[in-house]
């Protein structure tokens, strides 16, 4: 019912270096991002088809430990797995299309994963996924209470706007339609740590020391 797509192939130009396989706990930043996700899917009945689609620069093993690798990719189980690797850094138009491709028709939402989003917890997550399931909104946003409000990722998106994320151009990424409809965002509430991500060697390494 639901297709995880994580964006793992940018072009990294903040950072000069790929900061999805810089250290992180007992993995690599992809790979925490990663176990997040398939922790997530475990707590799930075996009758809701999911998908988790990676678009990276470089192999599994290049994210992965071994553990990781034999636990979460390599038992068959309700969730279909598909590793695109892509060595040439791609604008975030492209990245999307290809984790959008060979959509069938019983996944219902579309869930775009930042790989460098580090402040990820389970726990939230599957809340995240629980809303969704139940109701099947248009968009499902994390949404950090606050005077301003603060909106972050992973959004879910329902497969009514398939074609118009599949014609994004260049730079432009999900939040583009996620604007076009903004009556149509359902909130869910999460603490401002699950939105930490890694754009900077200052953000590693702060978030690394925490």
């Amino acid at each position: 019912m639901v297709r995880f797509v994580v964006m793992a192939s940018g072009q990294a130009t903040r950072m000069g270096q790929d900061k999805l396989a810089l250290p992180w706990r007992n993995t690599t930043v992809l790979g925490y991002v990663l176990e997040v996700i398939f922790q997530t899917l475990k707590g799930f009945s075996l009758d809701i088809p999911c998908e988790v689609w990676v678009v990276a620069r470089k192999s599994m093993r290049q994210y992965m430990n071994p553990a990781q690798l034999s636990e979460n990719w390599g038992d068959p189980d309700q969730v279909k797995r598909v590793w695109i690797k892509e060595p040439q850094p791609h604008p975030l138009s492209t990245t999307l299309r290809l984790g959008l491709d060979d959509l069938s028709e019983r996944i219902q939402g579309i869930c775009f994963v930042p790989g460098d989003q580090v402040g990820l917890e389970p726990i939230q997550f599957t809340q995240l996924m629980e809303r969704f399931l139940e109701n099947q909104p248009d968009f499902l946003i994390p949404w950090v209470e606050s005077s301003e409000g603060i909106k972050g990722s992973p959004v879910f998106f329902h497969r009514r706007y398939l074609e118009e994320l599949r014609s994004l151009q260049g730079e432009q990424g999900g939040r583009v339609v996620l604007h076009r409809y903004p009556e149509r965002w359902q909130r869910f509430a999460i603490p401002a740590e699950f939105l930490e991500d890694v754009d900077t060697i200052q953000d590693y390494e702060r978030l690394f020391d925490f």
